[in-house]
């Protein structure tokens, strides 16, 4: 597709400079075809036809049920995947597994629930 300013460029070289397609072509760094298409044009149209739909349409309805499902997921405090519930696990047994043990007493790895027993 080129724009009004492109196909009246191609319209004065061909009728008022008297250029063939192939120097206008050459000329607007355009293909063969696309000139002596827009040349037997009598006026600039736009695209009429719909586009054709994005290869990821058919998954719309299902990435948007994930991502409500995933935000509410979030919303509720009993579920696993729930980032405050891991983090009251965290406290609870004063044990982060990245960062090692929270007290001095306590051996790496090892949550405070199981040293307890």
């Amino acid at each position: 597709m080129i724009d009004v300013d492109t196909f009246y460029k191609i319209k004065h070289l061909y009728h008022d400079a008297h250029l063939r397609v192939g120097q206008i072509a050459e000329q607007l760094h355009l293909d063969v075809g696309t000139v002596s298409k827009w040349i037997q044009r009598d006026a600039y149209r736009r695209r009429t036809e719909p586009r054709r739909s994005g290869k990821l349409d058919a998954y719309k309805a299902s990435f948007k049920s994930l991502t409500k499902s995933s935000l509410e997921r979030h919303k509720n405090p009993q579920d696993p995947a729930n980032p405050g519930l891991y983090r009251r696990h965290v406290d609870s047994y004063g044990f982060h597994p990245h960062e090692g043990p929270t007290s001095s007493n306590q051996s790496p790895g090892i949550p405070r629930i199981l040293l307890d027993a």
